[in-house]
């Protein structure tokens, strides 16, 4: 099926045809220009026999790929079910590491198996083939849907077939190792451990994260606040050069994810009448502890630690990663760094011992600013902390001029 979807803004000319297969009692919306172009069967998923054998063997044939030697005859080879294993380079662990929950494709023409990868990083699809098969990634979950830039789906293709299991190592070169890390975070933060925070799920719909690989004169990430125009453009953007740590493109990947589940969590009203260093400094957070749990607890590197420059802010800096509104306070609630032994410019730091859920649900939905950010730390204060520490924190935040 061909099909035209008028858009008001291009001129008629300049219009172009999409095709896609539809039910063959499907009924386009009105002023949707379509027109059939050839009927197409496609056999249900558990077809088997000599009925459909035949039938894909004929099919083969009339398309003129019969003759590709790329396997036994249909009729007399056996059924085979397509599986693989997925790994993907990851700097820190300096080694491969198994991903979860990725979407792996075997298709011979029309047919289509699809699998997804257990916590072993392994799958096998839902259908049997008789023949080879291509694997591809679709970079997509329920959830969310990697783009490769801003409109274009990501993809990986395998361009040999296949008559085997597909071991497919990602290395760290080229757009793949973006999406497989970007993958990872989004697996991490709406599927995972995400240490009881708010998932950045919407309610309808998928989150549309585009990856590029460059690194643009707006930054590393943007959360555009689930605002995109029918989910055309991204809600989240991720923008490294492939040579970027993937440490680092993880962590922009949870910070953007974290601005997501802040908004979902209050409310857009509410969330676009924040000071920019509370929305900031919390995604900082959320940024800092998902990524070092990830590495610490989940990939067993106890020597790794992720601090994203945030204990070297102090009022004034504002080097590379630390302009003024992208502060470490709600890190200062967790952690037992003090700060201030770099010098007497940095927040004295005598808190620690916050959950990040318990900042979340308890701190978060009632600070709007540093005064409200104040008065819910001493109305919510955990055992051990005093008013007097918290007047101590606040002195080197209070009253600074933020980066907008």
């Amino acid at each position: 099926m061909g099909l035209i979807i008028t858009t008001p803004s291009v001129a008629d000319a300049d219009q172009t045809w999409l095709y896609c297969v539809v039910p063959l009692d499907y009924h386009f919306p009105s002023g949707i220009n379509e027109e059939l172009i050839y009927h197409v069967y496609i056999p249900p998923t558990s077809a088997r026999g000599d009925f459909y054998d035949r039938l894909e063997e004929e099919a083969y044939h009339v398309a003129g790929c019969d003759d590709d030697n790329d396997g036994a005859k249909t009729s007399t080879a056996s059924w085979w079910t397509p599986s693989a294993t997925i790994r993907a380079w990851d700097d820190v662990v300096n080694g491969y590491i198994v991903l979860q929950g990725v979407k792996v494709r075997a298709r011979r023409g029309t047919k289509v198996g699809v699998g997804i990868t257990d916590s072993q990083g392994r799958c096998k699809v839902d259908r049997d083939f008789k023949k080879d098969v291509y694997y591809s990634i679709k970079w997509e979950s329920g959830r969310w849907d990697i783009r490769n830039g801003s409109l274009g789906q990501a993809y990986y293709h395998e361009n040999k077939k296949k008559h085997s299991h597909w071991d497919f190592y990602i290395a760290n070169n080229g757009s793949s190792i973006l999406y497989a890390t970007v993958h990872r975070a989004a697996y991490k933060f709406f599927y995972g451990n995400r240490l009881g925070l708010k998932s950045p799920a919407l309610s309808y719909g998928k989150t549309k994260i585009g990856v590029y690989n460059r690194n643009p004169w707006w930054g590393s990430g943007c959360c555009w606040g689930t605002w995109s125009l029918l989910g055309v453009i991204p809600d989240i953007r991720v923008a490294h050069s492939h040579t970027t740590p993937t440490s680092e493109v993880f962590a922009t990947a949870i910070h953007e994810l974290g601005h997501q589940s802040h908004l979902l969590f209050i409310g857009k009203g509410t969330y676009i009448q924040l000071a920019k260093e509370i929305h900031e400094s919390w995604a900082t957070a959320v940024q800092w502890k998902l990524t070092n749990h990830h590495y610490n607890e989940e990939q067993e590197q106890d020597l790794y630690t992720y601090y994203y420059n945030c204990q070297e802010w102090f009022p004034g800096n504002k080097g590379k990663g630390k302009t003024s509104c992208y502060t470490p306070i709600f890190i200062d609630l967790m952690d037992y760094f003090n700060q201030r032994k770099f010098g007497s410019q940095y927040p004295n730091d005598l808190i620690g011992g916050y959950e990040i859920s318990y900042i979340q649900n308890k701190i978060l939905s009632s600070s709007y600013g540093l005064s409200s950010l104040k008065d819910a730390l001493k109305s919510n204060k955990i055992n051990g902390v005093t008013n007097n520490q918290i007047d101590e924190l606040m002195a080197k935040y209070w009253g600074q001029h933020y980066v907008r």
